[in-house]
């Protein structure tokens, strides 16, 4: 096994979350993503809010943390956009794929 960064974020709308992928995908700064519909609770300004909203996991390595994570506060719609990166662990031939697509 060999670790990755998945990045999780969400956006306001799957047009928005599938051409901010294609994005950072074509600046080879995540190898893939996957972008999943849910619900959404949050306060904002004191209001409790609820919306719809899709998520993107990002997968990539971890040299690429610090671009990617700028790459997604740059074009972000929201005012303060959510971006958690978490370390996991992924199978060795799937890393020896990523490396060579972000090559």
């Amino acid at each position: 096994m060999e670790q990755i960064i998945q990045v999780y974020v969400p956006f306001p709308s799957q047009e928005t979350a599938k051409s901010v992928s294609q994005e950072i995908i074509e600046n080879k700064l995540a190898a893939c993503s996957n972008i999943i519909e849910g619900s959404s609770l949050f306060t904002w300004d004191g209001t409790l809010e609820e919306q719809v909203e899709y998520v993107v996991f990002f997968k990539t390595v971890i040299n690429l943390q610090s671009e990617i994570v700028a790459a997604i506060e740059y074009i972000h719609p929201y005012d303060v956009p959510c971006i958690i990166v978490k370390k996991v662990l992924a199978n060795t031939s799937y890393y020896k794929w990523m490396l060579s697509v972000l090559a």
